[in-house]
């Protein structure tokens, strides 16, 4: 897997790039090629290809050298339960709201898109999610079991759905902690 986190990620202005610099700051492809095979990170035999944000020239790219339609921002926001997940042949498009850090740490959700293909899995973003970054971390280490697109799709969505259940769970603890200092603020002094 090879991952390059996009600037404004980690607090820093985006700087003009060559092309295949500025799509690998907004891709994650895995299998990677390996570490100095060269430029471009978009490669024939990846079965996973996430893309952070993409633009109209990415998303063609993406399109060109997978077959496969790549969803825009608008396509992934439709909230009606038809426009959620469909088919076309053998590719099934998912559409899901994911969990996100907005302004000031709060939560809220944005669209995820997935792309399932027979011979790859494409994922569509438009904000950093801890979930994928975990997962593709995993993929690098090799205990991902990423051997096939369904294999990818199934344990990303566990990543995802631990990642909800850790923010439940702080979020649960918080609750207790206000919830005991509102209906029995003097607890700690009884006898």
């Amino acid at each position: 897997t090879r991952r390059v986190a996009p600037p404004e990620a980690m607090g820093q202005k985006r700087m003009a790039r060559s092309q295949p610099e500025e799509e690998a700051a907004m891709m994650t492809v895995v299998p990677a090629l390996p570490d100095g095979s060269g430029g471009d990170p978009l490669h024939p035999g990846a079965l996973w290809i996430d893309m952070f944000d993409p633009d109209a020239q990415t998303r063609a790219r993406v399109e060109a050298m997978t077959g496969l339609h790549v969803p825009t921002q608008d396509e992934l926001s439709e909230i009606e339960s038809s426009s959620r997940l469909w088919r076309d042949g053998e590719v099934l498009y998912l559409s899901l709201p994911g969990l996100v850090r907005g302004e000031g740490g709060v939560g809220r959700t944005m669209p995820v898109g997935f792309v399932l293909a027979p011979d790859r899995l494409l994922t569509v973003r438009f904000a950093p999610m801890l979930a994928f970054d975990s997962y593709a971390a995993r993929c690098r280490a090799g205990t991902a079991g990423d051997r096939n697109s369904v294999s990818l799709l199934l344990g990303l969505c566990e990543a995802m759905v631990e990642r909800i259940a850790d923010v439940l769970e702080r979020e649960g603890e918080e609750l207790d902690a206000v919830s005991r200092r509102v209906f029995r603020p003097n607890a700690t002094r009884r006898v």
